[in-house]
């Protein structure tokens, strides 16, 4: 079972998580999932407790390089976006990263990359693009939420579009 706290693996039958020591909550009904969640906020609050902390975030980033040959080829590599040195807070912090507008597309994935020492973890977010779809590129920034998730814009600081995802 994962802890929805800090994400560690809990062995079934402990009661409390490993690593942050987050006890396991069994609620019934929307009542009693509302009160879990309140329950997950305070202790992240009192206890510190930041997924983000120390975790670097980068994104697939596609290229179009020529060979040796002269041909174009497409090729991919993880971007980082956020070192892991560098902290967030719930302001938006846009970033050195660039992606081309486009008209046809609603959505864009963004195949994003979490690194913690040596833990990996990848998540693709859906993000609704801006309505800004003339020809230039289309900025990328991150926040964190008041409830430890993590807030992604893809825009400009006066137009964009957001999405929240789970910190994996």
């Amino acid at each position: 079972m994962t802890c929805r706290i800090c994400g560690a693996q809990r062995p079934e039958g402990m009661s409390r998580c490993p690593k942050c020591r987050f006890p396991v909550l069994r609620s019934f009904g929307s009542q009693g999932q509302a009160e879990r969640q309140k329950l997950e906020q305070l202790w992240k609050k009192t206890h510190g407790y930041d997924r983000l902390s120390g975790t670097e975030i980068g994104v697939l980033a596609y290229f179009w390089d020529r060979d040796s040959d002269g041909k174009v080829r497409e090729s991919s590599r993880y971007r980082v976006l956020l070192p892991a040195d560098k902290e967030l807070d719930q302001q938006l912090l846009w970033l050195n990263c660039f992606f081309a507008r486009t008209s046809r597309e609603e959505y864009l994935q963004l195949p994003l990359r979490f690194v913690r020492g040596r833990e990996v973890r990848e998540q693709t977010v859906r993000i609704r693009c801006p309505a800004d779809k003339g020809p230039g590129f289309w900025n990328v920034a991150l926040a964190k939420t008041d409830d430890g998730q993590l807030r992604i814009a893809l825009g400009g600081p006066r137009n964009y579009e957001q999405s929240i995802c789970d910190i994996p």
